[in-house]
């Protein structure tokens, strides 16, 4: 199984909101789920190295890929299970000064969008999110492969 991060990625006076989906091979889609990365007005390509501000970059701008941790632990930062994304730090493989860190899954707190997260909107859908990470757990599998991509 993997992860799938798809979003828009453009300037908006609006949240832009994306799907994160499960993908079991070949390409079969479980469950899909809305979520939101980054801060509107702040989801553009010149942003996804602005810490705190910027939405996750790309897998492609990613060397060795992304991978989400099965396990979580408990953020108050996020008053959320933080799901935590490696690698940490991410470094832009094209100019290594762009550096993002702590960045994770989890529910979204407080104001809408997120630091660079991907933020679920909707309890039920992050619980149902969950229920995959620790079935995963259970079958001793400590991480997942995630996808980062925009349109």
């Amino acid at each position: 199984m993997q992860l799938v991060f798809t979003a828009q990625y453009k300037k908006s006076s609006d949240l832009l909101y994306g799907r994160l989906q499960t993908v079991f091979p070949p390409d079969m889609v479980c469950k899909d789920w809305q979520v939101a990365s980054g801060l509107k007005t702040f989801q553009d390509p010149a942003n996804c190295w602005f810490r705190g501000h910027g939405p996750i970059p790309p897998s492609i701008q990613i060397l060795a890929g992304y991978k989400v941790e099965t396990n979580f632990h408990y953020s108050e930062k996020c008053q959320s299970n933080f799901y935590h994304i490696l690698p940490d730090p991410i470094r832009d493989q094209e100019n290594p000064n762009n550096i993002r860190r702590e960045i994770g899954i989890h529910f979204d707190h407080g104001t809408p969008g997120s630091s660079g997260c991907i933020v679920f909107k909707n309890t039920e859908e992050f619980q149902a999110f969950e229920k995959i990470m620790l079935y995963l757990r259970q079958q001793g599998i400590t991480f997942v492969n995630l996808i980062v991509q925009y349109v």
